[in-house]
């Protein structure tokens, strides 16, 4: 009986394929203007689809480690 609640709150949540500016700084601790500033000045890519702003979560983490390294 108990393994059955278990087995039922251990329940995987879905890999998010892209964040919006205000997901990614508070993913990141960064600031929302600091991800506009990246996005702005090209070093953090991300598309535009109505009026949301969409930043890849590979390019969100390939940013990290690039900055990270410097």
């Amino acid at each position: 009986m108990t393994d059955n609640c278990i087995s039922h709150s251990a329940e995987k949540s879905p890999i998010r394929l892209a964040y919006s500016v205000a997901e990614a700084a508070q993913i990141t601790g960064l600031g929302r203007t600091t991800l506009y500033s990246l996005i702005s000045g090209g070093q953090l890519p991300s598309k535009k689809i109505g009026r949301r702003r969409l930043i890849a979560a590979s390019d969100l983490h390939s940013m990290l480690s690039t900055r990270e390294a410097a």
